[in-house]
């Protein structure tokens, strides 16, 4: 990578290389600010593949406490000839983009410390260690993904949450017979308390039924979370959230996941990307 231009046109490609689905959304984002959403969002994207990239916790450690150092040092000199390159393409646009809009180091900390626990088999223990960890790996992304769209938005800490709980829910509501394979237990375990079934259980599919039962449930709550969501972006007002909607729309493919897995409670899932796209598609030209 020569300069900064390059490297933002590296995050472009990489994100589309990590999470097509994400990419695809991020190009509605306005032309004025769409360079630095993407590398943002690529920079997302690289943070939550980590877990999937090594071969064991503590090189994911490694990684993570790398990206943590990366944001906090937040002084970057973008004079000419002084682009910060030798830290390696994505984490050299996303310093500027930090240090552009003014990104809080306090909210990008968390986004990555979060990440340990998708390097452990430790189990998901209740609802609130959910609720917590959605907060730290979606809402804080979501408020930041909007304060880069748009410098004037309000209070949308309401949209955020619920718009985390549902993609975060929807996300593990799908992957759920493949993160049960490999012993990792995103979901809250209290849910699964309430219907009679231990992690061993879980490991063992001991009860499928009630294993059905729990999804079911946790499918509503999703249906919920994704209902407060909608119905809080469309009180935002219109120029505002024409603006911030790229930031939202992985929201459309969240409500597909949530449905098939409400139809199919414990089947392996695939969806489509021709769908994710065509939801999104649709979302935006909705909102």
């Amino acid at each position: 990578m020569s300069d900064l231009h390059d490297a933002f046109a590296f995050c472009q490609s990489e994100l589309k290389r990590l999470d097509s689905v994400r990419y695809f959304a991020s190009l509605t984002a306005p032309e004025a600010v769409r360079a630095d959403f993407l590398a943002f969002q690529c920079f997302l994207a690289d943070v939550a593949v980590i877990p999937t990239r090594v071969s064991e916790p503590a090189m994911g450690d490694i990684r993570l406490t790398w990206w943590r150092d990366i944001v906090a040092d937040a002084t970057v000199d973008q004079s000419p000839g002084n682009e910060v390159v030798n830290v390696g393409p994505v984490a050299s646009a996303l310093q500027v983009v930090q240090h552009r809009h003014a990104l809080p180091i306090d909210r990008l900390v968390p986004i990555i410390e979060a990440r340990r626990f998708d390097l452990y088999n430790d189990p998901m223990p209740d609802m609130p260690h959910f609720e917590t960890y959605a907060g730290e790996t979606e809402a804080l992304a979501l408020m930041l993904s909007a304060q880069i769209l748009c410098k004037d938005v309000a209070d949308i800490s309401g949209l955020c949450g619920h718009a985390a709980m549902a993609i975060c829910l929807a996300q593990h509501l799908f992957d759920w017979p493949q993160n049960v394979e490999r012993q990792k237990l995103f979901l809250p375990a209290d849910a699964f308390a309430a219907h009679g079934l231990a992690q061993a259980d879980l490991i063992a599919d001991k009860s499928k039924a009630n294993v059905a039962a729990a999804l079911l449930t946790l499918g509503e709550l999703a249906e919920m979370h994704h209902a407060k969501a909608m119905a809080e972006l469309k009180l935002v007002p219109k120029d505002v959230r024409s603006q911030i909607a790229p930031a939202f729309l992985r929201l459309a493919p969240a409500r597909l996941m949530i449905r098939m897995r409400k139809k199919h409670p414990a089947r392996l899932l695939r969806l489509a990307r021709w769908r994710c796209y065509g939801a999104i598609w649709r979302m935006a030209a909705a909102v």
